[in-house]
């Protein structure tokens, strides 16, 4: 592994990287707020290190250091040597080599992590980053196979990739970062990663061939869960770690999950809320539904009956002012002039007739349940959120048991059939 320093800041970087000019490339980022942002597979070779190393450092072999080398860059906000780095990035940097050197069986010595200068001993870099506390810290690290199979950086428990298509949504943005990168593993965003041809208005957008490109490009992050999730759109602190706890528990294949979307109003939020339905396990050959707006981005193979609601909450921000209400409506009605996809706008086009606080999950808040927005019918049990399970009793002389066994068989059952 050979570590760098950028010489820039975390986006300057990005974009250098993602420039034709540029040349060069690394497997990976790692900026001063322990983000860490993946460009190259580890598979594959990345143009970091250059082609000829010093004959003496024979841990190369003689092989060009960009073709046995896994290249790391370590934001310094364009300070190399003066830049405090602060913890964050440390356990960062720290964890993601640990998962490098047990995929690909490098020991983690000064003689297999290097500085650039290592190679290139005209270079600085990596500035003053101590690559000896990385290492020391990475040697701490939990092993690979202790951290449930995450295959790269990021929250403990499975992958999972966020699929986000943004447009002209460079206000949203921030505040979108800062609420992803507390549950995802990976982001894949059109307009920032993937470029469509610039339109001056939304005359045209079609949402379903959007996502379904980002469907497609989401295979070569090797995503294991799927959440799509607008940029206008959040997870509060609790629900994201609700949502890592059940991807790495209770989740299961072969269901669409739907989360709770709260519209945002002002300080507080409507108090009633619509089912939307992002969450899936990704699997090859998944399609989006073909359609131009409004539908739910979940593959067509999970049709309705294997949609499970859960109590994970989305806030929606896209509308909460007078403001944002108006752009949001005009956006909808230049794209669909026609009112071919009469939705309502998801309720943006009224003002709410109440708004309360927005309210903090709960402890021990189930994640499967059937829960319903204020004021309305408490769902049936086929709209519960669950399947529904009924539970035989062979039951004969049982009168001493009985009393326990519906105790125990009301905390799960929806139905019982009794002998």
């Amino acid at each position: 592994m050979v570590v760098h320093t950028t010489d820039g800041s975390f986006s300057g970087t990005v974009a250098w990287f993602a420039s034709e000019r540029s040349g060069v490339s690394a497997h990976y980022l790692v900026g001063l707020d322990g983000r860490v942002v993946e460009f190259v597979d580890e598979a594959d070779t990345a143009a970091h290190a250059g082609s000829t190393a010093p004959p003496d450092l024979e841990v190369l072999g003689g092989v060009s250091p960009n073709l046995c080398t896994i290249g790391i860059e370590f934001d310094d906000d364009r300070d190399p040597h003066g830049v405090h780095r602060p913890d964050a990035q440390y356990r960062a940097g720290a964890r993601l080599l640990r998962g490098i050197a047990d995929r690909w069986g490098i020991p983690l010595d000064r003689d297999h992590v290097l500085g650039h200068n290592q190679i290139h001993p005209a270079k600085t870099c990596p500035g003053n980053l101590d690559l000896d506390r990385l290492i020391e810290e990475a040697r701490r690290e939990p092993p690979l196979d202790e951290r449930r199979g995450t295959r790269h950086p990021g929250p403990p428990g499975p992958r999972l990739v966020v699929l986000l298509p943004a447009r002209n949504a460079a206000e949203d943005l921030p505040g979108w970062f800062e609420s992803v990168e507390r549950f995802a593993d990976a982001v894949v965003a059109l307009e920032v990663v993937l470029r469509n041809p610039r339109r001056e208005t939304y005359e045209g957008w079609d949402d379903g061939a959007n996502r379904a490109e980002l469907l497609a490009a989401a295979e070569s992050s090797a995503p294991q869960w799927v959440l799509s999730l607008d940029a206008d759109e959040r997870l509060a602190a609790d629900d994201a770690e609700a949502l890592r706890d059940f991807l790495a528990g209770d989740a299961l294949p072969g269901v669409a999950y739907g989360l709770q979307c709260f519209r945002m109003w002002g300080d507080g939020c409507d108090p009633g809320f619509r089912w939307v339905y992002r969450l899936f396990l990704h699997q090859a050959g998944h399609r989006f539904p073909d359609g131009q707006l409004h539908f739910d981005p979940v593959p067509t193979a999970l049709g309705p009956g294997q949609h499970v609601r859960t109590s994970l909450r989305i806030q929606h921000w896209g509308s909460h002012d007078d403001d944002r209400r108006a752009a949001r409506i005009a956006k909808y009605e230049q794209a669909d002039p026609r009112g071919r996809y009469p939705t309502g706008f998801g309720g943006v086009d009224e003002v709410p007739a109440t708004v309360v606080p927005w309210a903090p999950r709960p402890p021990g808040t189930p994640t499967l349940v059937g829960a319903r927005p204020v004021g309305r019918p408490e769902p049936t049990v086929a709209e519960a959120g669950r399947p529904r399970l009924v539970v035989l009793l062979p039951a004969r002389n049982a009168a001493e048991d009985l009393p326990g066994w519906f105790e125990s068989v009301e905390r799960f059952a929806d139905a019982v059939v009794a002998l």
